[in-house]
């Protein structure tokens, strides 16, 4: 299982890893993959409403693809590992990245308050 979540709540736990386009400096423990980060400027494009959540998503999934990223190699090594990101809201990038996986045959999340932390180490993390 993969799951999502978001810093405010489940960042200080160990299979926490950041997806956004940087992880908070007050948690140095956690690992950071880029490849799922969406631009900057998408990022604030969306938060002031210069492109809607349906053009949002459609500039993310482009970004993804254009990373060539190995799915499959990818989510066996987040299994239980919590990606997390700054929004907490419904909508955000993190539910984009938790459905791909879901499409590729991984099961996929929004953390609960009761999960059991798992600690791991691959090659996409930095």
């Amino acid at each position: 299982m993969i799951y999502t979540g978001y810093y405010g709540r489940d960042g200080k736990k160990p299979n926490c890893v950041g997806i956004s386009n940087y992880v908070p400096h007050y948690l140095p423990h956690v690992p950071h993959i880029p490849c799922l980060a969406p631009t900057m400027r998408m990022v604030y494009d969306a938060n002031k409403n210069i492109i809607t959540n349906e053009e949002y998503e459609t500039q993310y999934i482009a970004l993804l693809e254009s990373r060539n990223i190995p799915w499959e190699q990818l989510g066996y090594e987040l299994q239980g590992k919590i990606l997390c990101c700054f929004e907490k809201d419904d909508f955000c990038h993190r539910h984009i990245v938790a459905r791909l996986f879901r499409e590729k045959g991984f099961d996929v999340e929004e953390l609960s308050d009761m999960l059991p932390t798992i600690n791991h180490q691959g090659i996409f993390f930095e």
